[in-house]
């Protein structure tokens, strides 16, 4: 049997890593497509032209701790990094141009800490303003 070319490199770990060639061009077009699994799987040479299968394969691809490993070495050589990211967020939150952009921007950051508002309300909301919250259940009962 024939044995498929591989391609080595060393993750962050400093520990020498194989993927197929075709892991490694589906890691490189799963960046350079900006996140999109079924493109780079399509583009990779996965045969198939179903939609469903593609995506399957992205979403299993995308579980392999190697093929992980590889895809953030590539998004460090693009310059992604969480320093990167968190500079470009603080940017937009402290921007005033673009205020639906800051509004976004301001929720990312909540939720990233954790402080974004629980997703479920008890009881009806009768008021929001000025970041009070009145609800029917809180009502003074005179």
């Amino acid at each position: 049997m024939r044995q498929k070319p591989s391609f080595s490199f060393t993750g962050e770990g400093r520990k020498s890593q194989k993927l197929t060639l075709k892991q490694r061009l589906f890691c490189e077009k799963y960046v350079a497509l900006r996140g999109n699994g079924v493109a780079a799987a399509r583009a990779a040479g996965y045969s198939t032209s179903s939609y469903n299968v593609l995506h399957a394969i992205a979403s299993e691809n995308l579980q392999k701790p190697t093929l992980l490993d590889y895809i953030q070495i590539l998004l460090k050589e693009e310059g992604l990094t969480d320093e990167s990211v968190d500079r470009e967020l603080l940017l937009v939150v402290r921007q005033d141009a673009d205020l639906m952009a800051k509004m976004r921007g301001i929720s990312e950051y909540n939720k990233i800490r954790g402080r974004h508002a629980p997703k479920e309300v008890k009881g009806e909301v009768i008021v929001i303003e000025k970041g009070w919250r009145v609800e029917k259940d809180d009502r003074d009962k005179d």
